[in-house]
């Protein structure tokens, strides 16, 4: 008789891997044969799509108030179909073995089916599921005078950011911004490097400005700072105008703005606007408040636009939005923003903003002081939730606010305290970032358009078949990176755009 045996760590590890060698998988399958595989994953396209729409709707509804809306069922329809046991093994087990599929489609659906179901476990999971259904709800239509349901709903939003920090540890990360900067498609190494980049080129010259306005007046207070600060050329127009500027603008580069499978509902809301994807390609809506610019307007067109003229046909790499890990959130704001850009270039803003060649000179002159202070603004934007996710025991006005003064290097305290109560706490959490990062990716495809069609591109009616060819048709069927690569020439240059800027 053998007593107490154990066996050590060390015996353990080499057990694993010998059977790992040997089956190539720890997962059972159904799933054994390529072609098989190939069935399979398109069966699950379908479910997949099927589900999707039926989000699509029921967001639709709920922003639009055209219909009554009940975002829970197709959530928990969602949650069921990616907790499947057998789905989920054979997932697991083609991802261990992607060298043995040949099929480059059936390859890439495997990883971002991998990528959906690990990016919906937190989200899809019962515990946070049903407190961020009811919570956004409550947000939605909370009164601002009604501070005593005000306090609650805050303590309401910290313990949904308690709940995803234990769920994100449960799998294996230190807090949950880490793990949606994974499954966003970005990575905690590649963000920090990108944050301290922006931080580097910023700070040298965002120290001068606090010197030259120190000599100008005496002191270095933010507010005369903040003077500095100018906003990106923003052209309003009437809202039936709106329609009528899109319309040439698209016509401009080769698009037929009549033909797209879009509408826009122009009604107060809690954002300036929002592009769902309904049914890709064929049904894009947008729910825009009243009194946006156009390039807001031009902004939501181009997140139609990338879905009208996705190609793949298949329902998991059109990219709908509605799983995490599904669609990479920064480039797609990226080609949001390309076709916003439009409307603040020089040969878009002569034609239809009037602006003379006096004017352009004196908007496009470079000022390496505004620019810094807009880089310092953007790391607060985009690290602000972040920091509250990884200090989810302190007081997220106090966190908040030590970011601030390390930002602007200010003893000042912030001028309002960090508001907890926004929507985009449930719906798109730690989502900041992504608009930072589509600044980058709007510059570096717009200098290439430059490059290949000269200083006139927004009046080239090839611009937009190249937009397509080279952006919109992949949706999710390769990588962003691979596809900025291949259509600019190089990978995202971060450096180059903050040198650009005089940083």
């Amino acid at each position: 008789m053998i007593k107490n045996f154990t066996i050590s760590r060390k015996a353990q590890l080499i057990i694993f891997m010998f059977f790992l060698a040997v089956t190539g998988t720890l997962q059972p399958q159904t799933i054994t044969g390529e072609n098989e595989l190939i069935n399979y994953l398109n069966s699950k396209d379908t479910v997949y799509e099927n589900i999707c729409i039926e989000f699509g709707k029921e967001t639709w509804d709920l922003y639009s108030g055209e219909d009554a809306s009940n975002i829970y069922t197709p959530k928990s329809k969602m949650a069921s179909f990616l907790t499947d046991k057998e789905f989920t093994e054979n997932i697991d087990y083609w991802y261990g073995n992607i060298s043995k599929i040949s099929n480059e489609t059936a390859k890439r659906k495997v990883i971002v089916w991998r990528s959906v179901i690990y990016g919906t476990k937190i989200e899809l999971d019962p515990d946070v599921k049903d407190v961020a259904t009811n919570l956004l709800e409550e947000l939605r239509n909370r009164d601002d005078k009604d501070t005593i349901k005000n306090k609650q709903l805050e303590k309401q939003v910290i313990e949904l950011i308690r709940i995803r920090n234990k769920k994100a540890r449960e799998l294996g990360y230190e807090n949950y911004a880490y793990y949606i900067l994974d499954y966003f498609g970005i990575g905690q190494k590649w963000f920090q490097e990108f944050a301290e980049a922006i931080d580097r080129h910023s700070a040298p010259v965002y120290k001068e400005l606090q010197e030259k306005v120190k000599s100008e007046t005496g002191s270095v207070t933010l507010k005369e700072i903040m003077k500095y600060y100018k906003q990106p050329e923003s052209i309003f127009f009437e809202d039936d105008s709106n329609h009528i500027i899109m319309k040439k603008s698209l016509s401009d580069i080769g698009f037929d703005y009549d033909k797209l499978p879009i509408r826009f509902v122009v009604k107060p809301a809690d954002f300036g606007g929002n592009c769902i994807g309904v049914k890709i390609p064929g049904d894009f809506r947008v729910v825009m408040v009243p009194d946006m610019p156009i390039s807001v307007f031009m902004h939501e067109l181009g997140h139609g636009l990338q879905g009208i003229y996705t190609s793949t046909n298949t329902g998991l790499l059109e990219g709908y939005e509605w799983c995490l890990g599904n669609s990479p959130a920064m480039f797609y704001e990226g080609m949001a923003e390309t076709m916003a850009e439009f409307t603040r270039t020089p040969a878009w803003l002569k034609k239809y903003a009037g602006y003379s060649d006096e004017k352009i000179a004196e908007t496009f002159k470079q000022d390496k002081y505004a620019a810094a202070l807009r880089m310092r603004v953007n790391l607060q934007w985009m690290l602000s939730e972040i920091e509250v996710y990884k200090n989810e025991d302190k007081n997220p006005a106090e966190i908040t606010n030590a970011l601030f003064k390390k930002i602007y290097f200010t003893d000042e305290n912030r001028s309002r305290p960090y508001n907890l109560l926004n929507t985009s706490f449930v719906d798109y959490p730690c989502y900041m970032q992504n608009y930072v990062i589509a600044e980058f990716i709007r510059w570096q495809v717009h200098q290439t358009l430059k490059e290949k069609f000269g200083e006139n591109y927004p009046q080239n009616n090839q611009v937009g078949n190249f937009l397509v060819e080279n952006f919109y048709k992949y949706g999710v069927s390769k990588d962003w990176r691979e596809i900025i690569k291949d259509a600019t020439g190089k990978e995202l240059d971060v450096d180059g755009y903050l040198i650009s800027l005089g940083l």
